[in-house]
């Protein structure tokens, strides 16, 4: 009863204590450690191709809370696959597998919304506590934030093993769709691209990367026929 429902609670407590520097360092700690164990390398996509995604991006975060923390990553990451990841602190990675495997700019721009949401709500903060119950704890108890450094060393590792809890997907899902509306864009690019990841990498141009159901997106996004529906449902 306390791992399931005590310490999502006692995650959700801790993280509206934690500044949101802090969340940033955290991120920026993520990042560095990811390019060190070399799981990314320079972004291979064109400036104008990288300009465009960033433009859609800005407008998709435009006028949200975190606005001012959003910001997109283009690392090529052969060993996470095609792969969209929020890191705390704002920082999206993108990969250029995920990107080669889309056939339309809102494809990415649909994935991208739904990782504003785990922004949005600090899910991956959020995971991180969930994920470390002592450094959690000494801090729910000290009052701040610092006894959660003993749990950043493994916060990468933590990263790119955990899922996302079904909550935290459907929320993300419903609030993705509703942005992807706001800003002209059919949810039906969350269901095609997401089908396509589904069916293994579908039809893609000639020397892109294929998805691999057990890695990239898939592993930490589960996919299930229920949200490609809940796609196709929210864009009519």
């Amino acid at each position: 009863a306390l791992y399931a429902y005590g310490l999502p609670v006692l995650a959700d407590s801790v993280a509206e204590r934690v500044p949101i520097d802090y969340e940033v360092r955290l991120g920026n700690h993520a990042l560095q450690w990811l390019d060190d164990n070399k799981l990314m390398q320079p972004s291979k996509l064109e400036a104008n191709k990288q300009a465009a995604l960033r433009e859609g991006f800005d407008r998709l975060g435009h006028g949200l809370p975190q606005a001012a923390h959003l910001q997109l990553a283009f690392p090529p990451a052969p060993g996470i696959g095609p792969n969209a990841l929020a890191l705390p602190g704002g920082t999206i990675v993108l990969t250029d597998e995920l990107v080669a495997l889309s056939q339309t700019p809102d494809e990415v721009l649909a994935v991208l919304a739904h990782e504003i949401r785990h922004v949005e709500r600090r899910h991956p903060l959020r995971q991180l506590l969930q994920g470390s119950a002592p450094a959690a704890l000494a801090a729910t108890l000290a009052g701040d934030a610092a006894p959660m450094s003993t749990a950043v060393a493994g916060f990468p590792v933590l990263l790119a093993q955990t899922k996302y809890s079904r909550d935290f997907e459907t929320e993300a899902d419903d609030f993705g769709f509703r942005l992807m509306k706001a800003k002209g864009i059919s949810p039906n690019a969350f269901a095609d691209i997401m089908g396509r990841m589904a069916s293994g990498g579908g039809s893609c141009g000639e020397g892109e990367a294929e998805a691999d159901p057990s890695s990239g997106f898939l592993s930490t996004h589960p996919v299930t026929q229920e949200r490609i529906a809940k796609a196709r449902a929210a864009a009519n």
